[in-house]
């Protein structure tokens, strides 16, 4: 498939299109009852990685963020929101 037909099954003439924008990371984590829970790792495709934990799928409690050029960050989270 070319980029022209590509295009053309993404773009809606005057009502709406989507964006299909690649997103680079994986994460590991555990499900409970359909939702990340516990202990988690993400990495961006960057090289950075966040280590910490979720509760209800949000980051909560304390987390470690390695930044791609090696800089660490100690963070908290409270329910998804850094604080």
């Amino acid at each position: 498939m070319d980029l022209a037909n590509f295009r053309d099954l993404f773009f809606f003439p005057q009502y709406f299109a989507i964006f299909v924008i690649p997103v680079f990371f994986r994460e590991d984590f555990r499900y409970d009852q359909g939702r990340k829970s516990g202990s988690s790792v993400l990495r961006g495709s960057s090289g950075a990685v966040r280590k910490g934990t979720r509760a209800d799928g949000e980051w909560h409690g304390r987390a470690t963020f390695t930044a791609s050029d090696g800089e660490v960050t100690e963070e908290n989270w409270d329910r998804g929101r850094k604080i």
